[in-house]
């Protein structure tokens, strides 16, 4: 596997709860991300398109906003704004935040595009919690045996 050493610096900055965001339009697929990212350890917040989950980025109004998660889970299709163009708006904006892809999708060309646009790594649905796990651990979001 060819990808980079992902930075472990997060880990070592943990002043608060760990919070994800977990963005996509079926209701089902986001309670599900969400029950195993929240049995990891993480605050959960939701989006149902990438256009909302853009302006959650863009609060400044003193509420906790995108500067605060420490991990997005992108669907790549849905209505609005699609998950690819909104993680390209995300770096756009200068954020520091984990973007995992979340596709159904394998083709290795889909995968290559999500992180073209920004996603750090692509997971395939249905989602391995063992490779969520797996890929978090590199990041030093969770520990490998969480």
């Amino acid at each position: 596997d060819d990808e980079p050493e992902p930075p472990r610096a997060r880990a070592a900055k943990r002043d608060r709860p760990r919070r994800a965001l977990v963005v996509d339009d079926v209701s089902s697929n986001r309670k599900l991300m969400g029950f195993h990212v929240r049995k990891l350890g993480f605050d959960v917040e939701f989006a149902e398109d990438g256009a909302r989950a853009v302006d959650m980025f863009r609060r400044t109004d003193g509420a906790a906003g995108g500067a605060d998660f420490d991990v997005v889970f992108m669907d790549s299709v849905m209505p609005v704004m699609d998950g690819l163009e909104a993680s390209r708006r995300i770096r756009a904006g200068g954020f520091d935040v984990i973007i995992v892809g979340v596709t159904g999708n394998a083709l290795a060309e889909d995968i290559r595009d999500f992180c073209a646009a920004g996603a750090n790594f692509v997971l395939t649905k249905p989602v391995s919690v063992a490779r969520l796990q797996e890929q978090l651990a590199r990041y030093g979001l969770v520990d490998s045996d969480a």
